[in-house]
């Protein structure tokens, strides 16, 4: 009697163990995995067709920097933006010159107003150009804006990169006064800060759909939304930045080369 009823107390419990693994399969896969791809930014691409699957950068590779010639085109004493030449197709460059002139130019509201111009990225056939608080961003075989995802290979996961590197930034900021700026890498722990992770995940989630705005360098891109200046240094993701390779052709796109 007694063997009888171990046998379908065994009975129950593997039962009761499978019932239980099939409900936690359940929620996993149609409540937590939506809650989770609704935390996933989109980062619209515009450009599909130049995502070619390219390797990821090196810090030890070298990079050279555009065949290009850039001419500061001066308004007054106080203003000026910059003027490029050196590319084959003369309808691409027309193109970028002319939206370069305008969008910097709107950004002059009174004629007190500086306009310092500058080029942050010459390489790999993309221009990444500042004028006051304006970034744009060329790939320079289109003439078209760059998107924010282009920069990255096809198989990185950048909703992780913005997250971390965005935690990191806050972090900096909450943190600073206890290090100085040169030994806070040295120093810095993330479980100090693990406090911050709800207002990243709120931060991000904002982010959503937006249309980024950033600065593209030799050494890493900057990230900007609304306070945030977000640093994603090459030395800490170099292997899923594709913009030092993505854009090159296999023919040059320069009059000089």
């Amino acid at each position: 009697m007694f063997q009888l009823n171990k046998k379908k107390i065994i009975i129950f419990i593997i039962i009761w163990l499978f019932c239980l693994g099939l409900t936690f399969g359940l929620w996993y896969m149609f409540i937590y995995r939506d809650s989770t791809d609704d935390f996933t930014p989109e980062y619209k691409v515009e450009n599909e067709e130049t995502r070619k699957d390219v390797p990821g950068s090196s810090l030890y590779q070298h990079y050279d920097e555009n065949d290009l010639i850039i001419e500061e085109v001066k308004i007054d004493d106080n203003k000026y933006y910059i003027e490029i030449s050196g590319l084959k197709d003369k309808t691409i460059e027309n193109k970028i010159n002319k939206e370069i002139e305008e969008k910097c130019k709107s950004t002059i509201k009174s004629s007190s107003d500086y306009l310092y111009t500058t080029v942050t990225a010459n390489l790999g056939n993309i221009l990444s150009v500042n004028c006051r608080s304006m970034n744009l961003n060329y790939n320079l075989t289109t003439g078209n804006h760059l998107s924010f995802n282009e920069l990255f290979t096809n198989s990185t996961n950048i909703d992780s990169i913005v997250s971390k590197a965005l935690f990191r930034t806050i972090a900096f900021q909450t943190g600073n006064g206890q290090f100085s700026e040169d030994s806070w890498e040295q120093n810095f722990n993330e479980d100090d800060f693990s406090n911050l992770e709800d207002e990243v995940f709120k931060i991000v989630q904002k982010m959503k759909n937006d249309k980024y705005d950033f600065q593209i360098y030799s050494d890493g891109i900057n990230l900007i939304y609304g306070d945030y200046y977000i640093s994603i240094p090459l030395e800490k993701f170099a292997t899923s930045f594709a913009y030092f390779t993505r854009f090159k052709t296999e023919k040059s796109i320069f009059e000089n080369e």
